[in-house]
């Protein structure tokens, strides 16, 4: 979902976080191991106090804590930022990423997808947390950084 060209050392590690982090609004992160060099990436596209974030972490390096980690410092960032609302969109199949939004606090946003053939289920935090958020609110919200990001929507479907 990053689209992660083949990183083989540091230079193109650097290489790729600079061409992302070039676009308005984008930053991206390489989650660097001191002994494995880069584990994971991740990818958050602003639009005022919401983000749309992807991350991957590499095969061999998941389920070893790195996307719970990964996870914290993004919500480290968003406070810094003043982001108020995080969004991902996970493959319901992706157990590992599952398990490290729902650690870190994410909820699923009932019944709303992307607009299209994937149709991936979105997940969200609120800082500080609301546990009632308002789910057409959050839909407003999210269709507003996805526009912002790639022009995609978010819809709300029958649960």
């Amino acid at each position: 979902m990053v689209r992660l060209a083949p990183l083989h050392d540091m230079d193109d590690t650097r290489r790729w976080i600079d061409a992302h982090t070039a676009h308005r609004g984008k930053t991206a992160f390489g989650l660097i191991h001191a002994d494995h060099g880069l584990v994971g990436v991740v990818v958050l596209q602003i639009k005022g106090k919401a983000a749309l974030f992807h991350y991957w972490i590499g095969k061999e390096f998941r389920n070893c804590g790195y996307g719970r980690l990964a996870l914290r410092l993004l919500k480290r960032v968003a406070i810094r930022r003043g982001i108020q609302h995080l969004f991902s969109a996970v493959f319901p199949g992706n157990v590992y990423s599952l398990a490290a939004l729902d650690a870190a606090g994410f909820r699923r946003l009932a019944g709303v997808s992307e607009d299209g053939e994937d149709a991936l289920p979105f997940h969200y935090l609120s800082i500080p947390s609301a546990r009632n958020a308002d789910p057409d609110g959050m839909l407003a919200v999210l269709n507003r950084v996805l526009k912002a990001a790639n022009g995609c929507r978010a819809v709300k479907r029958d649960a």
